[in-house]
């Protein structure tokens, strides 16, 4: 563990030679600290390499180290964060804030290229790594309080629309960034056919770079979103592998979709592919696994990135996520720094055990809390659940996940997120007035009627009293870009 003291920062590794006996390649070797060359020290006697460095500021400050010996051979890449705070961050007091970047902030107009013939609430709209950039630059989230930022991710998308769900006829550019093409990409690895595997539309790898350090600076987490469950059939890993047993195909007796998967069938939720063209990728399969998981620690040691949340966590075998523990504990976590990893498995208002499962030292570290959410939007800013009835759900809930799945739990607490209507157009009723995800209505009125700015405050009441319960409960409040001042919306896109 690293020596840290004011704002000195020592530590040792040591370097074991492999089975030819050879010393490490200097000349060939990378030892950095962020993106720099870091200055060090080495005794070819003992093996050992001393880092001994004076921060001029606080914030984060990792090293990485890809070592060669002499005959060309590497070890694994090892990074070793370290943070100086005056106050030692902990995940259990963070205060989280989601942005998802293509709506967030359009700092770079240069980027921005709507696809064409897509509706604009359906496409691209500007939003990038610079426009968040700024929003660090003139302190917004740190004059929030905000400490932790969930971003999109940033791994490339397809360049093709595509239509919806179910029924929906309409089509989609993935501003959302749930289509990847780039999964699989390693330093090893360069999939073919890409320049880059970030997202253009949010810019590029540099600015990913410095969006991370700059929040750094501010004492700021960054955590991306990552989507495990399937790539885009425009993806390399499709193209290459589809054969191969990587994704999981209609089973006998079930409707093949154009690409061969099932589509949509809920009875069968693993296996199932959210539409033909997103293809399901199949978690038996150790091949499938690897790639995903080498891609995922690449990601996290090359962007330092904090944290994850994982989408659509119950659609895949539990293996993947016991297995992305396992690599992170070995390969991120080197100085006891928790990587704070949470999921989404989206319930009802008693899904505590479909929740719960997927919580522990080798799992998960938290889950958002759906059923919470369900019970905060009916008591609050629907008022159609009295606080009696409220009372006695918190005593059901209030550490049901520690209790009964695992004790270091860290639950999100949310009253707005991507997938459902905004808060105030719930607490305005402008849709139902009984689902606390607004139910059909919320769905037809993205495009026809949207909510409206309240002329009345009754609605900004609701959701203050909302949030200050949220701000108070046990777990992360997680505050979705617009909610801090209260802004209308249906529901998805």
């Amino acid at each position: 563990r690293p020596e840290i003291s004011d704002k000195s920062i020592k530590f040792q590794i040591k370097f074991t030679a492999g089975i030819s006996g050879k010393n490490p390649d200097f000349k060939k070797s990378e030892i950095l600290l962020g993106r720099e060359k870091a200055d060090y020290s080495f005794d070819k006697k003992t093996g050992i390499i001393s880092i001994d460095y004076n921060a001029e500021y606080s914030g984060k400050f990792t090293w990485f180290f890809r070592i060669f010996d002499t005959d060309g051979f590497a070890a694994e890449v090892l990074t070793v964060p370290v943070w100086i705070e005056e106050t030692p961050f902990e995940w259990e007091n963070a205060f989280m804030y989601q942005l998802m970047t293509d709506r967030f902030s359009n700092g770079d107009k240069s980027n921005d290229s709507p696809l064409p013939d897509i509706d604009e609430k359906a496409n691209w709209q500007g939003g990038d790594f610079q426009g968040i950039i700024d929003r660090i630059d003139d302190n917004y989230f740190s004059d929030m309080g905000v400490n932790v930022l969930w971003i999109s991710s940033p791994i490339a998308n397809t360049e093709n629309p595509g239509k919806g769900m179910g029924g929906d006829t309409r089509y989609y550019a993935p501003y959302h960034s749930y289509w990847p093409i780039a999964t699989g990409w390693t330093n090893e690895l360069h999939l073919p056919g890409l320049d880059s595997p970030i997202e253009k539309h949010f810019g590029s790898e540099e600015k990913l770079h410095e969006l991370i350090q700059k929040a750094h600076k501010k004492g700021i987490r960054v955590m991306f979103d990552f989507v495990p469950n399937h790539v885009h059939t425009d993806s390399y890993l499709w193209k290459t592998y589809k054969n191969r047993g990587w994704f999981n195909m209609a089973e006998e007796g079930f409707p093949k979709n154009s690409n061969g998967g099932y589509t949509c069938g809920w009875e069968k939720p693993v296996e199932c592919w959210f539409t033909d063209y997103l293809a399901d990728i199949n978690y038996q399969n150790d091949e499938a696994m690897e790639a995903v998981i080498n891609h995922l620690i690449w990601m996290i040691q090359e962007f330092d990135i904090d944290g994850l949340r994982l989408d659509a966590i119950r659609l895949m075998k539990i293996d993947f996520t016991s297995s992305l523990k396992a690599a992170i504990q070995r390969k991120v976590t080197t100085t006891g720094i928790l990587f704070y990893m949470i999921g989404e498995t989206f319930t009802g208002d008693m899904g505590w055990e479909e929740i719960g499962d997927y919580l522990g030292e080798s799992k998960l570290d938290g889950q958002f809390d759906f059923p919470l959410y369900h019970h905060i939007v009916r008591t609050f800013l629907l008022q159609s659940e009295d606080f009696e009835t409220f009372t006695e759900f918190l005593k059901t809930n209030d550490y049901r996940y520690q209790n009964d799945f695992y004790k270091g739990s860290i639950m999100g607490n949310f009253i707005g997120k991507h997938d459902v209507a905004r808060a105030l157009s719930l607490a305005n009723k402008d849709f139902d007035g009984v689902s606390s995800q607004g139910g059909a209505e919320a769905d037809q009125k993205v495009w026809e009627n949207s909510p409206k700015l309240p002329e009345e405050e009754l609605p900004f009441k609701k959701m203050r009293n909302a949030l200050t319960f949220m701000f108070t409960h046990p777990g992360i409040p997680i505050i979705y870009q617009g909610d801090e001042f209260g802004m209308p919306g249906a529901n998805d896109p």
